[in-house]
C-alpha cells in the first residue's frame, strides 16, 4: 500500500522551493530513508523537480531510478517518461511529488496503480494551498472526480472536500445571498425573468429626474448588491457633474462583491485617480494587476500614474472616457456596416466550414438578401497549406460571388510587428482579434463566426434589423450538437445546390434530438458541472430554458475597447463592448429567427461533469471567483428554445430557474 508523506510547504508558483524550505525537504527525506540506500523518483519536472533531482543525485543514500513529467520526455528534459511509464519500474521505493498541490490527488491515484508497494513524498500541503488561494470550488471538483484510488488517498480525499465545501457555505452565508423567498412572488407576478426585472428596476432608476436618480440608483445596488450596473451608472454622472470622489465612495462598495475581477478593480483605480487619491489608485491597479497578469492596459496605466511627468495626461485620459460614457443611450438608427471574421484550418474544419456553415449563410434569408441591403465583407483567415482546399470548394466561389472576401494567410498575420512577439491569447484569439481591429479601421461591426457553426435562415436579416435599430452589442446563448447525425438530417432534408436553408424551429428540433451528451447531462440527476456557468430547464417536451454566465457577444460595434483584450476573447470582449452593460446592447431571449447551433463531435469535450450531488452554494462560490458584473446580470436573463411558433407564456419551470439562478447571484 502507498504511504503518503507530506513536507508540508507552503505553494508558492513563483518560487517552487524556496531555498530555506530545503533542510524541511531533507528532514523528511532522511525520516523516510533510515541508514539504508534507498531508490526514488520525481514526479513533476518544473522548477522545484529539477531542484530535487539535482539534490538527490548528490546524495549517495538515494538512487534517482526514474523521473516523470506529464508534458513528456520533449519538454521536460532528458531521462524524464511519461507518467503512463510508471509500471515499468517497479522497483522505485519513494515516489517525490512536486506538482501543484490541487494534482496531489491525481498523483496519489496514478501511483498506487502503477506502483503499489512504493510510497509518496508530497512537497506541499493541499490545504493550507486550499485556504491561501480560497481555491475551494476547484478542490471539491477535484475531490469529486472520479478516481480509482488508495485508501489514504482517498480520506485525503474526503477531508478536503469536507473542507472545501464547509468554506463555500460558510461564504455563502455571509455573503448575503438574494432573498428568493421574496422575489419569487415578484417574478410570478409580473411574469418575468430576475434578468427583466432588474431590467425594469433599472430603466425607473435612469428615467427619475437628474437631482433623484443618483439616489434612485443607489437604492437599486443595495437592494441587490451583485448588480453593479446602478453604481457605475451612477459613478458616472458623478464624474460628469464634477464629483470623483462622491463617485469613488459610491463604487466602492462593489469591491467587496467582485474582488477577483480586474474590470471592477480598474474601473474603482481610476475613480481614485480621477478624486485624487493616488496611493488607493496604485494598490488597486497592483491588485487588478495580479487578478490579469500581463494586461498592457492595466501595465500602462500603472506605470504613467506613477511617473511624475505622465501622472497628469494619464488621468486626463481616464477621465475624457468617463466624460464620454453614457447610461443607456438613445438608440440610433443606421445602416450596419459588417464584417463576418472566422478563422479555420485543418482539413477535417475547412470541410465542415464550407459544406455546413458556409452553406447556412448561403441560405437566401442570410447572405443574399443581406448584402443585398447592407455592406457586408468577409475576413477569413487560413494556413497557407490550406487556401486550396477552401478555394477549390464550390462553396467559396458562391461566396465570393456574393460578398467581397478577404483571405488571409495566418502565416503573414503572425508575421506582423504587433504579433512578433510571444502572445498570451491563443491562435484563435489573436486572429479574431486582428479581425477586430481591421473592423474597427473600416468603422464596421463584426461578426465572430466560428468554423463549425450552423445559422437557421433568416438568422443574418434578423441580427441586422436589431443592429439597424440602434443596438451595438448582441448577445446570444448557444447549444451543442453532435455533428455527424447533425449534418446527416441536415444533407438530406435541407440542403439544395450548396445552400442549407432551415427554418430556426426546424433546426431547433434537429438540434435537440441530437443534442450534445455534454449537454444532455444538464438535465440528468446527480450530475456535478465541472464549469457551472449555465443552468437549463424544459418546460414541455423538447422546448428548454437556458440561464448562462458565458453568453456570447458574437456581434460587437467598432470601438477602441472592444481590441483592447486582456486574455481572451470570451473573457473581455461582451464587458468591452456594450462597457460594462450601460451602452445599447442586445440580448437574444428566443430563437424566432435567430438561432444557430455549434457542431461537436460526439466523443469530444465530454468531461464537463461527475457524479455527485450539486450544490449551488458551491456554484455560487465560482460565480464570485470568476464571473464579471456583467456576466452575473446577463445570467439573470432566460433564453428560451422551442419548436412551437409562439414562445409560451412565463411558466413554473422558468419561474423555478430563475429563481435558481438569483440564489447563485449574491
Amino acid at each position: 500500500m502507498t504511504t503518503l508523506l507530506n513536507v508540508r510547504l507552503d505553494y508558492d508558483s513563483a518560487d517552487r522551493l524556496p531555498e530555506a524550505r530545503i533542510p524541511d525537504l531533507l528532514a523528511a527525506l532522511d525520516a523516510w530513508a533510515g541508514p539504508n540506500r534507498r531508490t526514488v523518483g520525481v514526479y513533476g519536472m518544473g522548477q522545484a523537480g529539477q531542484i530535487v533531482r539535482r539534490l538527490l543525485e548528490g546524495d549517495p543514500r538515494f538512487v534517482v531510478a526514474a523521473c516523470f513529467d506529464a508534458r513528456g520526455p520533449a519538454l521536460a528534459g532528458k531521462g524524464v517518461h511519461a507518467p503512463d511509464r510508471l509500471s515499468a519500474f517497479g522497483g522505485l521505493e519513494l515516489l517525490i511529488d512536486t506538482t501543484p498541490p490541487i494534482h496531489q490527488l491525481d498523483v496519489a491515484a496514478a501511483v498506487g496503480r502503477a506502483l503499489p508497494g512504493c510510497d509518496m513524498l508530497s512537497l506541499y500541503d493541499p490545504l493550507a494551498h486550499m485556504h491561501t488561494e480560497r481555491l475551494y470550488y476547484e478542490y471539491w471538483c477535484a475531490c469529486l472526480t472520479p478516481r480509482q484510488t488508495t485508501p489514504e488517498a482517498a480520506r485525503l480525499g474526503q477531508t478536503l472536500l469536507e473542507a472545501a465545501l464547509a468554506a463555500m457555505h460558510g461564504w455563502h452565508e455571509a455573503a448575503g445571498p438574494v432573498a428568493v423567498d421574496r422575489l419569487r412572488p415578484i417574478l410570478a407576478q409580473m411574469r418575468r425573468s430576475f434578468g427583466d426585472h432588474l431590467e425594469a428596476e433599472l430603466g425607473q432608476a435612469l428615467a427619475q429626474p437628474p437631482h433623484q436618480r443618483i439616489a434612485a440608483l443607489e437604492r437599486l445596488a443595495e437592494a441587490f448588491p451583485f448588480f453593479v450596473l446602478p453604481r457605475d451608472a451612477a459613478a458616472t454622472q458623478l464624474v460628469q457633474d464634477g464629483r470623483p470622489k462622491d463617485a469613488a465612495a459610491l463604487f466602492a462598495p462593489a469591491l467587496t462583491r467582485y474582488p477577483f475581477c480586474h474590470h471592477t478593480l480598474t474601473k474603482a483605480a481610476e475613480l481614485a485617480l480621477l478624486a485624487d487619491d493616488a496611493g488607493q489608485a496604485a494598490a488597486l491597479l497592483a491588485r487588478a494587476a495580479a487578478a490579469m497578469p500581463g494586461s498592457r492596459r492595466i501595465a500602462a496605466l500603472m506605470r504613467d500614474t506613477a511617473s511624475p511627468r505622465d501622472a497628469g495626461r494619464a488621468r486626463q485620459r481616464v477621465l475624457n472616457r468617463w466624460m464620454a460614457r453614457r447610461a443607456r443611450p438613445m438608440p440610433a438608427t443606421r445602416q450596419t456596416r459588417l464584417r463576418i471574421i472566422t478563422p479555420v484550418w485543418g482539413e477535417a474544419y475547412i470541410e465542415t466550414f464550407m459544406e455546413v456553415t458556409v452553406a447556412s449563410l448561403l441560405a437566401e434569408g442570410n447572405l443574399p438578401q443581406a448584402a443585398a441591403g447592407h455592406d457586408i465583407g468577409y475576413t477569413l483567415y487560413t494556413r497557407q497549406a490550406d487556401v486550396a482546399a477552401l478555394e477549390r470548394h464550390p462553396n467559396y466561389k458562391a461566396l465570393t460571388d456574393c460578398v467581397p472576401v478577404d483571405l488571409l494567410r495566418i502565416e503573414d498575420v503572425l508575421a506582423q510587428p504587433q504579433w512578433s512577439h510571444n502572445h498570451k491569447y491563443g491562435l484563435m484569439s489573436l486572429l479574431q482579434t486582428d479581425g477586430l481591429q481591421r473592423a474597427l479601421g473600416e468603422g464596421a461591426h463584426s461578426f465572430l463566426l466560428l468554423a463549425d457553426f450552423v445559422l437557421s435562415d433568416r438568422f443574418l436579416t434578423s441580427v441586422l434589423a436589431r443592429l439597424d435599430q440602434g443596438a451595438n452589442t448582441l448577445f446570444f446563448q448557444s447549444l451543442r450538437t453532435c455533428e455527424d447525425q447533425m449534418r446527416q438530417d441536415l444533407a438530406t432534408g435541407f440542403t439544395r445546390h450548396g445552400r442549407l436553408a432551415v427554418p430556426s424551429r426546424e433546426l431547433f428540433r434537429l438540434g435537440e434530438r441530437h443534442l450534445h451528451p455534454a449537454y444532455r447531462k444538464h438535465f440528468l440527476p446527480g450530475q456535478v458541472m465541472r464549469t457551472p456557468n449555465s443552468l437549463y430547464a424544459r418546460t414541455a417536451p423538447g422546448d428548454v430554458i437556458q440561464h448562462t454566465f458565458a453568453q456570447n457577444a458574437m456581434f460587437v460595434g467598432p470601438c477602441d475597447e472592444n481590441v483592447e483584450i486582456h486574455r481572451t476573447l470570451d473573457v473581455d470582449l461582451g464587458y468591452n463592448s456594450a462597457d460594462a452593460g450601460l451602452d445599447n446592447h442586445h440580448i437574444v431571449r428566443d430563437n424566432r429567427d435567430m438561432l444557430f447551433f455549434e457542431l461537436t463531435q460526439e466523443h469530444e469535450e465530454a468531461a464537463t461533469h461527475f457524479p455527485g450531488t450539486p450544490d449551488h452554494k458551491a456554484y455560487a462560490y465560482w460565480a464570485y471567483r470568476h464571473m464579471d458584473p456583467l456576466n452575473r446580470h446577463l445570467a439573470a436573463f432566460s433564453t428560451l428554445f422551442t419548436a412551437t411558433e409562439d414562445r409560451p407564456a412565463f411558466g413554473q419551470a422558468e419561474l423555478d430557474l430563475s429563481c435558481a439562478v438569483a440564489g447563485l447571484l449574491v
